[in-house]
């Protein structure tokens, strides 16, 4: 009974973030991250470039920067050796 409590808690808890975060504008839903589409398709080479770069801008599995495919566009790191595979060139 107390498991299902703490999940009814959990949930009802998730949806206040989320419900926060689209208010703030900040909300990115889980399919558009490219760490959480790298974790789905461990086998892609491409979502595992898009996540690796995607983490370098500073985006997480729970928050995205804003701006972060323009960052991973203007990158300048050419000592990386994904600078030229990175996406939205």
């Amino acid at each position: 009974m107390t498991t299902n409590i703490n999940a009814v808690k959990a949930l009802k808890a998730a949806r206040e973030a989320v419900k926060k975060a689209k208010e703030e504008g900040t909300y990115i839903p889980p399919e558009r991250n490219p760490l959480l589409q790298a974790k789905d398709k461990p086998s892609s080479k491409v979502a595992a470039i898009k996540a690796k770069c995607a983490e370098c801008m500073g985006c997480t599995e729970e928050h995205i920067e804003s701006g972060w495919r323009n960052m991973i566009r203007d990158c300048t790191s050419v000592a990386c050796p994904l600078h030229s595979h990175r996406p939205y060139k």
